[in-house]
């Protein structure tokens, strides 16, 4: 939704950190491999050759505005399957400790994530199955 704020640079650390969240656990779920094409389509880039590790994707982010962009988007992966496990929770840590965020940044993209997640389920249903 707001990726296209982001640099180029930005864009490759974003997608880099959104398959780590999205392959963090037992493989990526149908509604994480949509979310990624969606993402890389409004970020109107081709999907990265290289994925950049964790630490150095978030180095990438060149300001608190577009670190905040990140963590939205970053929730809504997280979000989208109803499957916030363990090992996608410890890849949102790294991630907010590299970006200095505090609980208030993460209640609020969560409550954020949460409530767009359902509209995007909902949205995919109608278009594959209605």
């Amino acid at each position: 939704m707001y990726l296209n704020r982001l640099t180029n640079g930005e864009k490759v650390a974003f997608y880099s950190l959104a398959h780590a969240v999205a392959a963090a656990h037992e493989g990526i779920s149908l509604e994480e491999k949509a979310l990624l094409e969606a993402t890389l389509h409004e970020m109107k880039i081709p999907q990265p050759q290289q994925i950049l590790s964790v630490a150095e994707a978030v180095s990438r982010f060149e300001s608190d505005e577009t670190r905040r962009i990140a963590l939205l988007e970053l929730m809504l992966i997280a979000m989208i399957d109803d499957d916030f496990d363990d090992a996608e929770q410890t890849v949102m840590s790294e991630v907010l400790k590299g970006f200095n965020f505090n609980e208030n940044h993460v209640e609020r993209a969560a409550a954020w994530a949460e409530s767009l997640a359902a509209l995007f389920r909902s949205g995919q249903r109608f278009i594959q199955y209605a």
